[in-house]
């Protein structure tokens, strides 16, 4: 049985409940990505590599594998892949274009 489990590809160092759980808006929980990536093959299966910090502290890598993809936004609204990706880039040049200071030495 692990076997098999571990020849899909799969790991986990806690259930998809338990981490569901952790990362809620009502306790105010925040899952930080630092790093993603998208594979989608040409019959449409969908992977997706999350690199995130739960609260800041926890790192974690989220694997997750579909049949098909549906993308969301905030206001409801269903996102095509080609406007997801493009959210992310404007959001990494919004970034990148903030000037770093230094802390203020007290």
């Amino acid at each position: 049985m692990i076997k098999e489990y571990q020849a899909k590809w799969r790991e986990e160092s806690a259930s998809w409940v338990e981490f569901e759980f952790r990362v809620t808006r009502k306790n105010e929980q925040v899952l930080d990505v630092a790093d993603a990536a998208i594979a989608i093959s040409q019959s449409g299966i969908v992977a997706l590599k999350f690199c995130a910090y739960l609260n800041y502290a926890a790192y974690h890598e989220l694997f997750v594998r579909a049949e098909s993809l549906k993308i969301f936004g905030g206001d409801g609204k269903q996102l095509e892949l080609t406007e997801f990706l493009s959210l992310g880039e404007t959001y990494w040049e919004a970034f990148s274009r903030r000037a770093w200071r230094p802390p203020a030495l007290t």
